[in-house]
This record gives C-alpha cells, structure tokens and sequence, in this order.
C-alpha cells in the first residue's frame, strides 16, 4: 500500500485545505495549499449540505486521483492540484496537454522500424542496423555480410 502523504479537509467557510499527512492526530496541521470553492461557486454557502459534500468531494478526488499519477513526493502532489485548481478557476477542465500526437508518431514510426528490420532487403537490414544501433534488437555479423551485399547491388 502507498504511503499517505496528504490529508484533505472542507473547512466552514468553503475552502479545501490541503494537508500534510500526520499519523500524530494531536500535532499541528500543516497546510500545503488552500481551495477556495466560492471561485468557482459563487453561491457555494447556499448549497445544501449534501450539495457542499458532493461538491468538495469531487474537487478533492480529482485532485486527489490525478496527484497520485505523479510518483514521488508530497510537493509533486501540491503542484498538481495547485495546476489542476487554476484550470478550474480559469474554466478549463484540465491542463493543456503537451504534444500528445508526438509521442504516438514515435511509437508508430518505431513499430514500423521493427517491423521492417524483420524482412531481409536492404531497407529492412537498415533498419535492424539503426534500431541496433540505439538498443533495440541485435545486428549480427551476418546481417552485416548481407547489408554489404545489398549496398553492392544497390550501387550497381
């Protein structure tokens, strides 16, 4: 089981405080970060008490769920929720995602390289070469003979 490393709380007057996790219940609370749900809210103090309950349940979940994606420390987790709050504030749902389309053109271009080391031409030993080349796979001696072989052809 994770560590816990964080400890939630809805305060009266609507902010969600963002706790550093103390198994000593009787030492002194250390806030990391405060959330004030009437930014996003205005009538938050008309809400019922369900509705209040809902409400910051959900905030501190999300913000809860998506910290726990970043591995590491107390600090890591505050500057995610802290991200995350200010998207809210700001009417976004998350965080501009970086490039996202790169990383899956990588992973396509490298199952294609792969997939072409595997056929004995001259482009698919090419292949095998480079992928090799950067610890991917093997590039033998003899597939060193036979890339000579067809670069002699080739230069015909």
């Amino acid at each position: 089981m994770a560590k816990k490393l964080i400890d939630w709380n809805l305060t009266d007057k609507g902010v969600i405080e963002l706790n550093r996790y103390n198994s000593d219940k009787d030492a002194e609370v250390i806030t990391e970060a405060t959330f004030d749900l009437k930014k996003i809210y205005n009538d938050f103090n008309n809400f019922t008490p369900v509705q209040k309950y809902l409400t910051y349940y959900g905030a501190k979940q999300l913000m809860a769920d998506i910290g726990a994606g970043i591995k590491g420390d107390l600090a890591g987790k505050v500057a995610v929720a802290k991200e995350l709050w200010e998207c809210w504030v700001d009417g976004k749902t998350r965080p501009e995602r970086a490039n996202a389309t790169g990383a899956a053109e990588n992973r396509k271009v490298a199952s294609t390289m792969k997939t072409a080391s595997k056929v004995v031409s001259l482009e698919g030993l090419i292949a095998k070469k480079l992928l090799a080349e950067n610890g991917v796979g093997e590039f033998t001696k003899a597939d060193q003979k036979k890339l000579t072989e067809f670069l002699k052809i080739a230069g015909k």
